[in-house]
């Protein structure tokens, strides 16, 4: 996991634009994190309902097996508020 790039971001970006929000998510993932905590294809994003205008996502689907990606797809429609949008990887990457 990365905790001291969440931490400077916390401590460095959050500070001069609040609605950047920065926090590690401990997904089990068998190259990266074996002893993670959740399972990608079950992990909740632990934010409110409708709660985001933007999602960006950068390099996260090509490290997902398909009911991942289900799942992920299913919690960025629950975050995103009505008239937001998502950035997919092909579009920035």
């Amino acid at each position: 996991m990365f905790p001291k790039g969440i931490a400077w971001c916390q401590e460095n970006i959050t500070p001069k634009h609040p609605n950047f929000r920065f926090q590690v998510a401990d997904i089990r993932n068998k190259e990266y994190n074996s002893g993670g905590r959740f399972a990608a294809s079950e992990y909740e994003f632990p934010y409110e309902d409708a709660s985001f205008d933007f999602v960006l996502l950068t390099s996260v689907f090509t490290h997902l097996l398909p009911n991942e990606v289900e799942n992920y797809l299913s919690e960025i429609q629950r975050v995103l508020a009505p008239g937001g949008g998502v950035l997919p990887p092909s579009s920035c990457c």
